[in-house]
């Protein structure tokens, strides 16, 4: 998957910003794409904030081994 295939055109184009592109949808996208692959791989990320208090957001990215896996670095970026 390239990155261009993962930013994905909103239905209603925005009139003030028409090359706008919504990350959410990409973000589902992606995550379609690694499901439809068979599978992925966990991937966790953690954000420590202050008092010692951490933040999760799990998702799944493509195998290391995977054509697409590539893409994988755009995405967590």
């Amino acid at each position: 998957m390239t990155v261009h295939r993962m930013l994905v055109l909103p239905p209603t184009i925005p009139p003030l910003d028409p090359e706008f592109r919504p990350a959410v949808l990409a973000n589902r996208r992606f995550i379609q794409s690694v499901k439809e692959s068979g599978g992925g791989v966990p991937l966790v990320l953690a954000l420590e904030r202050n008092n010692g208090a951490v933040t999760r957001f799990e998702t799944v990215v493509f195998e290391e081994s995977h054509p697409s896996a590539a893409s994988n670095h755009f995405y967590v970026e």
